[in-house]
């Protein structure tokens, strides 16, 4: 919306970070039944389904935002939960590569990350300085079970753990795997890149 480019020119002048949640996972937009994986969880939140033909479909808010990031690559996004491409790593490099303006963080995403551990080290080997930290946990860090799941995703080579802490709501019935990232990597994910970033 043309209404914006203030906004946008003002996040620019002052070298704002500007943090975009875009969407939820595909499955989010899929019909809500035996073959959607999410299954489990849509069917305790049904408002979270996106299932409608009167809603925009995954890929067009998508490209709506990457056309975004296209016109005003003098703004430093930050594509909140991998950028939703957790998912599809082919897609999410390409966005990377497409926009050097944006960076991705990996909260709540390790779930999807954590199914394909060799695809996802090789993509934030590649891209680790722009990667970031988080955990899109409300309670900060307080939830230590959450933290040392992150922490067993990210530095361990474990294989097939629970992605989400005991007695909390699972997304789908899948494990996850560790991918073992080298201190210096592991150092920019943690601190490194938001330091850079905020200019601290």
């Amino acid at each position: 919306d043309p209404r914006l480019a203030p906004v946008w020119d003002v996040c620019a002048k002052y070298k704002l970070l500007v943090a975009v949640h875009t969407a939820d996972p595909p499955a989010f937009f899929q019909a809500v039944d035996g073959k959607n994986e999410r299954f489990d969880e849509l069917a305790r939140r049904p408002e979270w389904s996106f299932n409608s033909p009167q809603l925009p479909s995954f890929s067009e808010i998508l490209s709506q935002r990457d056309r975004l990031f296209a016109r005003r690559p003098d703004v430093r996004f930050v594509a909140l939960h991998f950028g939703e491409l957790a998912h599809d790593l082919k897609q999410a490099d390409e966005l990377l590569v497409r926009h050097p303006n944006v960076t991705m963080d990996i909260a709540q995403r390790i779930d999807e990350l954590g199914r394909q551990p060799r695809a996802a080290r090789a993509f934030i080997l590649k891209h680790q300085d722009r990667i970031l930290f988080g955990t899109d946990n409300t309670d900060g860090l307080k939830d230590l079970e959450k933290v040392r799941i992150y922490w067993q995703f990210l530095e361990t080579s474990d294989e097939y753990f629970d992605y989400h802490s005991a007695g909390k709501s699972r997304k789908g019935l899948w494990k996850i795997y560790g991918l073992e990232l080298p201190d210096n990597v592991l150092e920019k994910i943690y601190y490194g890149n938001a330091a850079r970033l905020l200019g601290i």
